[in-house]
């Protein structure tokens, strides 16, 4: 049976799904049993693909090829798709990233800069573009030095599985204040597959909302009638104390 991440989170018609029970909601799947998740995500811990940075390990992946040098600096992005936080219906794709900028150490000190403005230009699957620019980076203007690295993280959502980010830095060089750009490799983010809800019904043999509700009115009838026999037994039990016209009829 496949691993899967339940996904409740957010609007008032994802709270309706928690009424209607885990069976009623389409899930994430991140392995394809706990043995193949859980082989693969402590074989990516060791090999360092999840970093583990202050007692925590940071799910981020790095396509090797996502990387991009301009001007002596270095910067590589890594995705990482947060399903906690994500919903197959209504459509909300979570996704964190992890910049990482760095400069030679063997690039003159000449070359140190401060990166002063971010530009982005976020991409659907549906080809629905937002573009975005302001001050910094997650409120910060860091300085880079020949040697240096900075690395930060911040999100985005989406309404469609896949998506696509990619930019520039502004900065300027410390020593002249000439301005200089700075690109930043297009990176991908993608969710992981999904099992509608009535799929895993039929794969599982769970029963539907409708057949759960049945079974829970059953359950119900099922318990008032122990109980209306428990209370009869009892009263028979003590049959030997009441008066013999009323042990002759017990449900008077």
């Amino acid at each position: 049976m496949p691993v899967m991440h339940v996904a409740l989170w957010g609007s008032e018609e994802k709270k309706d799904h928690v009424v209607m029970g885990p069976a009623s909601i389409d899930q994430f799947i991140s392995g394809h049993n706990f043995t193949d998740w859980f082989t693969t995500h402590v074989q990516r811990v060791v090999q360092g693909d999840y970093p583990i940075i202050q007692e925590r390990i940071y799910k981020y992946l790095r396509d090797p090829d996502c990387i991009a040098v301009t001007n002596n600096v270095t910067v590589t992005v890594g995705t990482s798709f947060c399903p906690e936080l994500s919903t197959v219906n209504p459509p909300h794709y979570f996704f964190t990233y992890s910049i990482r900028m760095s400069m030679d150490k063997s690039v003159s000190p000449e070359e140190s800069c401060q990166l002063d403005r971010r530009y982005w230009l976020i991409t659907n699957a549906d080809g629905w573009v937002d573009q975005v620019e302001g001050p910094g980076v997650v409120g910060e203007f860091p300085i880079l030095r020949p040697g240096t690295t900075y690395e930060w993280t911040s999100c985005t959502t989406f309404n469609t599985p896949t998506g696509t980010m990619r930019g520039y830095f502004t900065m300027h060089y410390l020593k002249t204040g000439q301005p200089l750009k700075v690109e930043c490799p297009e990176y991908h983010m993608r969710a992981l597959p999904t099992c509608s809800a009535g799929d895993r019904r039929r794969i599982c043999s769970i029963p539907s909302p409708e057949e759960e509700e049945v079974m829970r009115e059953a359950t119900v009838t099922a318990a008032q009638l122990r109980i209306n026999g428990a209370v009869w037994h009892n009263v028979v039990d003590s049959d030997e104390e009441l008066p013999s016209e009323e042990r002759q009829n017990p449900d008077s």
